[in-house]
């Protein structure tokens, strides 16, 4: 995997990080304030993800659709996975430099 991106790629849509989707786009405007910095503007996107998207741990699907973000924004509800796509793909939308790293915390010998 490829962890050496630069601040630019990380603002391009992507495969599951559809940041160019009207919804998402209009929501990243709703949520962010021109006034703010990124970091407060992040941290507002932040607490929308984790308060207004409900988590569903039942919710994996088998579909590539199934994990847009903007699939996630319009039902409302997702996994780590799908919640943190939408989150990076807000971001993204808000012009804040994002990425969605996930780890498969059951292989973890620590665990």
């Amino acid at each position: 995997m490829n962890t050496q991106l630069t601040p630019q790629e990380c603002l391009a849509p992507g495969r599951f990080i559809d940041s160019e989707h009207p919804d998402i786009r209009t929501l990243a405007e709703t949520l962010t304030d021109p006034a703010a910095d990124a970091v407060e503007n992040a941290v507002a996107i932040y607490y929308w993800v984790r308060d207004k998207v409900r988590y569903n741990p039942y919710l994996a699907g088998d579909s590539p659709e199934d994990y847009l973000a903007s699939a996630t924004l319009k039902v409302r509800e997702g996994w780590c996975v799908t919640k943190a796509l939408l989150l990076a793909a807000l971001c993204r939308a808000a012009g804040i430099p994002a990425i969605a790293l996930v780890h498969n915390l059951i292989d973890t010998v620590d665990l």
